[in-house]
């Protein structure tokens, strides 16, 4: 098998767009290792794909990339997902079949740019690639604010569009983690037209002796932040920042201090999560690194998984029952899978939202942001009316 192009793969091709530069920066960036989180979404997709094939079989017990599936994963991840693969094919007038699952596919005109499609699904009139996300931290979706494409999908689809057969193509992302649990969107011919072009001209650029660079949402998981200008450049030089103004109790120049502080420091917490795992890759390889060294890490303590034998020894101690149980209702999210099951709504009086008048920080541009000022000056006209 041919092996795989660091210069672009369906998951990194919207950074390769967004800055070419990523390519030559990624070069400079020590390997990144796996997380458990990265392990347990990669289990769920094999046990996912061999649900797909082996529809009849009860995946509690069973192991998937060294992952032994519980009832909550197949209760708030696995039958979700089905679910709406199921109803993702009725949206588009049923009568599909799956034609292949984990599917390797090559990006046109860039050699070992491959990547895998999770399933595909067809009808006489539609041609669906469907890709599953199991994680909880960022919800992805088919089409962006910017009503932009997701990048990854179409990469994918460019690689198979040979298998549609003029069938309507349709790119979808499910994702049970988030509501809805999945987003879906037709594409063109013209739109993976376009696309194609646009990556095989970021691949261009890339390879430039001068490629272009941007910092954006593109940077969200790059191991390149740790030596990219415009992420480690600021922070090298904290003088950047300058002086707070005269006297900072109010005005612009006040504001545009801690507006120019508040994003230095949420580039150093993410720019530090990037060196401390580079920094643990380096150490754990035999590599020094002055100043640091390793040690075991200390885990919290938990009880022994045979529960009723670690209650029964403190029965005999001499504990009362309500210091050894606990009796609590379940998470949201078993109970929504439960509802979904049993095809009933769960009110929302029984789970209200608190009230509150606490204000968090947003950026600007965010369509819930609010005017203090307006703020003050409603709850100021409301003891009015009360007077």
């Amino acid at each position: 098998m041919a092996s795989h192009s660091s210069l672009v793969g369906g998951s990194i091709a919207a950074r390769r767009i967004a800055c070419p530069a990523s390519f030559t920066e990624q070069l400079k960036a020590p390997p990144g290792g796996s997380s458990s989180y990265a392990d347990h979404g990669t289990a769920m997709h094999e046990a996912m794909s061999h649900w797909l094939r082996n529809p009849d079989v009860d995946l509690v017990g069973m192991t998937f990339y060294e992952h032994v599936v519980t009832t909550e994963d197949v209760d708030t991840l696995l039958t979700p997902a089905w679910d709406a693969l199921v109803e993702l094919q009725e949206i588009y007038g049923g009568g599909f079949r799956v034609t292949h699952l984990e599917l390797q596919v090559q990006f046109p005109g860039i050699p070992g740019a491959f990547g895998t499609g999770d399933v595909i699904l067809e009808s006489p009139t539609h041609f669906i690639l469907a890709d599953f996300k199991f994680g909880a931290g960022v919800q992805v979706v088919t089409t962006k604010d910017d009503d932009t494409l997701n990048e990854q999908l179409l990469f994918y689809l460019a690689g198979c569009r040979h298998l549609a057969k003029k069938r309507q193509f349709v790119i979808a992302i499910i994702q049970p983690t988030f509501e809805p649990h999945f987003t879906h969107a037709p594409v063109s011919a013209k739109q993976l037209k376009d696309y194609e072009a646009k990556l095989h001209r970021a691949v261009a650029l890339a390879l430039s002796p001068d490629p272009p660079r941007a910092r954006g949402e593109h940077c969200r998981f790059a191991a390149c932040k740790v030596t990219c200008v415009l992420w480690a450049g600021p922070l090298l030089d904290l003088t950047a920042l300058g002086k707070p103004a005269q006297h900072p109790t109010s005005g612009p120049q006040w504001g545009e201090f801690l507006a120019a502080a508040k994003r230095l420091v949420d580039s150093a917490l993410m720019y530090a999560k990037e060196i401390d795992g580079a920094l643990m890759d380096h150490l754990k390889g035999g590599g020094k690194a002055p100043g640091f060294a390793l040690k075991p890490q200390v885990k919290n303590r938990k009880w022994l998984d045979d529960a009723d034998a670690v209650a029964r020894e403190l029965k005999r101690l001499g504990f009362p029952e309500p210091s050894i149980w606990q009796h609590k209702l379940q998470t949201f999210a078993v109970v929504d899978a439960a509802a979904k099951k049993l095809r009933v709504t769960v009110p929302d009086e029984l789970r209200p939202r608190p009230q509150s008048s606490d204000l968090v920080l947003t950026y600007e541009g965010d369509p819930s942001a609010v005017d203090p000022g307006k703020l003050s000056a409603d709850f100021s006209a409301a003891l009015k009316r009360l007077a």
